[in-house]
């Protein structure tokens, strides 16, 4: 894998975790809503952005 296209990976799941991250921060009630349990979005977000 080409060193440019793994810099826009990395990018790529950074932007996400740190969507995951504002979803765990969200209230029970609007999680519950979106179907996700808040243990599940907690262990979600707090995984490296370099990790699946």
């Amino acid at each position: 894998m080409a060193l440019s296209r793994l810099i826009q990976l990395w990018a790529a799941r950074h932007h996400q975790r740190s969507g995951l991250r504002e979803l765990a921060e969200q209230d029970d009630p609007l999680l519950r809503d979106m179907g996700i349990p808040r243990d599940k979005a907690l262990i979600e977000a707090a995984k490296p952005f370099w990790k699946r």
